[in-house]
C-alpha cells in the first residue's frame, strides 16, 4: 500500500459522511488516516481467501436497516440507470448465475426504454457462463455477442474482474463509448476495475439494477473493501 494516501477522508465528497457513519455503525476503529481504514477494513470485511461471494452467509446487525441506509447513501444499492440512449459497445460482467439473471432482467428494462448500441461483449472468467447468459437471452431478439473468456490462475482460482478486462483489451478495442452492464452492490467497484484500465479517451458509463433483500450484508462489505482499496490505493 503507497504511504502517500491521504490522511483524511474529505477528498471522499458527498459519500464521506455515510461512510463515516458505516465504519462507526460497525466498529471499525482507526485513526482517521485512509491508510489505517484500508488496512482495517481488509481485515474484517474481506471475504476468507478461496470463499466465493455465493459462499457468503448473512450476518445480522442490531443496527442493520441504518448500515443499510448509509450503503444506499454511498451508492451500492440503488438501480443505476444510462444517460444516454446510444453507445459504441455494451461490455456485460460476467457473474454467477444469479448475478447473470439480474443484469439481463437490467438488459430487458434497459432495452424497452429505448437503450441501443453497435457492439456487445461478454467478459467472464467462468467458461460455463457463456452458456448461462445464451440461454437468458433467448428471450430478446437476437443481437451479436462476443465472448471474451479468460483462464483461471494457476492455483485455480478463477480469474476476476481485472483478469477479464484486461483479457478484453488485449484485443486493443479503439476509443468508443461504453455501457458497462453490473448489479448491485457490485456497480462502483466494477466501474472502478474498468476505468482504471482505459485510456481517457473511452466514455464509460456502469450500470445495474438494485439487489435483492436476500443477499448477504457481508457480500455488500465484501464489495466495499474491495472498491475502496481499488479506488484509492
Amino acid at each position: 500500500m503507497p504511504d502517500s494516501l491521504p490522511t483524511d477522508l474529505s477528498f471522499l465528497g458527498p459519500i464521506q459522511e455515510p461512510f463515516e457513519k458505516l465504519l462507526k455503525l460497525l466498529n471499525i476503529e482507526h485513526d482517521g488516516t485512509l491508510k489505517c481504514i484500508v488496512e482495517k477494513t481488509q481485515q474484517q470485511w474481506l471475504r476468507p481467501k478461496g470463499t466465493e461471494r455465493w459462499d457468503m452467509v448473512e450476518t445480522v446487525f442490531e443496527n442493520q436497516p441504518q448500515i443499510l441506509m448509509c450503503l444506499q447513501q454511498m451508492g451500492f444499492v440503488d438501480t443505476i440507470y444510462p444517460t444516454s440512449t446510444n453507445y459504441d459497445c455494451l461490455l456485460i460482467h460476467g457473474a454467477s448465475k444469479q448475478n447473470l439473471v439480474e443484469r439481463i432482467l437490467h438488459l430487458e428494462t434497459l432495452i424497452k426504454q429505448g437503450i441501443r448500441w453497435k457492439n456487445a461483449i461478454f467478459i467472464t472468467g467462468c467458461p460455463i457462463a457463456s452458456a448461462e447468459i445464451t440461454e437468458l437471452l433467448e428471450q430478446f431478439e437476437p443481437f451479436d455477442l462476443k465472448f471474451i473468456i479468460s483462464n483461471a490462475h494457476k492455483d485455480n482460482t478463477r480469474a476476476n474482474t481485472k483478469d477479464t478486462i484486461m483479457a478484453w483489451l488485449e484485443t486493443n478495442p479503439e476509443p468508443q463509448s461504453i455501457l458497462a452492464l453490473s448489479n448491485q452492490p457490485f456497480v462502483p467497484y466494477q466501474h472502478v476495475a474498468l476505468r482504471q484500465e482505459i485510456s481517457p479517451d473511452f466514455k464509460l458509463e456502469t450500470v445495474g439494477k438494485s439487489p435483492p433483500k436476500s443477499v448477504p450484508l457481508s457480500v455488500y462489505l465484501d464489495t466495499v473493501a474491495r472498491w475502496l482499496y481499488l479506488q484509492f490505493c
